[in-house]
């Protein structure tokens, strides 16, 4: 194929999308409402209830088209339809683990890939990597099989794919270590976006005895919420006006996110803590934007250990350059480091995050540091920065610079 200019690019990208809210569907709107500025994007997109044909939201070259449901058996027939539909150049497929649905979408997605690679070429992003080491299951026989699959469909992903895209380097060397040592090359790292702030309500952050501390994200038992509440029961003793904002919801993927919020609001009124802990909900961006602006610190306390992906909530707040509390797992690591751009914990326990709470509300300077550093981190994330080197992976792609399936690329390699 020869060389396609910018302007006249045409790209097919299947995701969902909102107002389905999981982490792709943000991720998705950011990105190709950016791409559209300089290009036409297809949007093959999740069907909701009422939510049917083609959707132009805002300006450009956005399209957005309901054509697939998430648990359809026939979820790859209508992507592969749709896509020889619209046409376009190549095809850019988001991969998430149970983002078609149950497990047994998981098979039906590399389908989708089959059907794909007859029509255009395709760029995959794979959000998450299940490390080798990952326990998915209590029961040892069940394990055994889910890592098998894991480890077969990874494989599969990476060599069908003409380039793959992840977020940071761990992702990089877990995928290719992991599933795929042959074809490093074809593994790039483009970071996730960062999302400006709005600047037109920022409010001084609290002083004296009364620190607001917010949480973010969607309300998960490995995000370590209980001990979060514990810990801010500690912080009281030191701040006694100080407020918890939990902000977020059940992750649409899980069954049982309402017993969780149900088990952590017990917690609460156990530890006589509900005038001091808020559940927000999830918030439109202009709440959100202000609650931010009117916290001291923010805390990140995921705690998987064997997930490497990284954190669509850090990329949603790390703009407004508060202090950063996080763990000490691939989510982060792969991102930050620790006294430089967040504080981040040697364990999660109660005590831990109390004490690094305390530290960061009492040295000024620590928490000047972490400000300055998470403002040059975010300078080179912005979205228009990462659209960007997607638009220089897609032209290169069509160039034929990236034909051969395993051969090593060099202009990708990293941040």
């Amino acid at each position: 194929m020869g060389r396609v200019g910018r302007a006249s690019m045409n790209i097919c990208v299947v995701t969902t999308w909102p107002p389905y809210r999981d982490g792709v569907a943000l991720y998705s709107a950011q990105l190709c409402t950016h791409l559209s500025k300089r290009m036409n994007v297809w949007v093959l997109a999740n069907r909701l209830d009422g939510m049917e044909g083609c959707v132009r939201p805002g300006r450009g070259g956005l399209h957005v088209m309901r054509v697939w449901r998430r648990h359809s058996l026939t979820f790859p027939l209508e992507i592969f339809r749709h896509a020889l539909k619209v046409g376009g150049h190549l095809g850019h497929v988001q991969h998430g683990w149970l983002l078609y649905g149950g497990v047994f979408s998981i098979p039906l997605f590399l389908a989708m890939l089959l059907l794909l690679r007859l029509s255009k070429p395709r760029v995959i992003t794979m959000h998450t990597v299940i490390g080798r080491r990952a326990r998915l299951h209590s029961n040892g026989l069940l394990n055994f099989l889910a890592k098998l699959l894991i480890l077969f469909v990874s494989s599969f992903i990476v060599r069908l794919a003409d380039v793959v895209i992840v977020h940071n380097k761990l992702m990089r060397e877990a995928l290719v270590r992991g599933y795929a040592p042959g074809c490093r090359g074809k593994v790039l790292v483009i970071p996730h976006g960062v999302r400006r702030p709005s600047y037109g309500n920022v409010r001084p952050p609290s002083v004296g005895d009364s620190p607001k501390i917010l949480f973010l994200g969607f309300l998960r038992r490995s995000k370590g919420l209980e001990v979060l509440i514990r810990a801010f029961r500690r912080v009281l003793t030191e701040y006694p006006n100080a407020r918890l904002f939990i902000v977020g919801g059940p992750h649409p993927h899980d069954r049982k996110g309402s017993s969780y919020m149900r088990m952590l609001k017990k917690i609460t009124l156990h530890e006589g803590l509900e005038g001091h802990v808020t559940f927000m909900g999830f918030l439109d961006d202009q709440a959100l934007d202000e609650l931010v602006w009117a916290s001291d610190i923010i805390i990140l306390p995921y705690v998987e250990g064997e997930f490497y992906e990284t954190s669509g909530s850090l990329a949603r707040v790390a703009d407004f350059h508060k202090p950063i509390i996080c763990c000490r797992v691939p989510k982060f690591l792969g991102e930050l480091r620790d006294g430089k751009e967040c504080v981040m914990l040697p364990s999660y326990s109660a005590e831990e995050l109390a004490r690094a709470v305390l530290r960061v509300l009492e040295d000024e300077d620590l928490a000047a540091g972490i400000r300055e550093g998470l403002r040059r981190w975010t300078r080179r994330r912005r979205w228009e920065i990462i659209a960007e080197s997607h638009m220089k992976v897609y032209q290169t792609l069509l160039r034929g610079s990236l034909k051969e399936r395993c051969s090593p690329v060099k202009p990708f390699q990293g941040e």
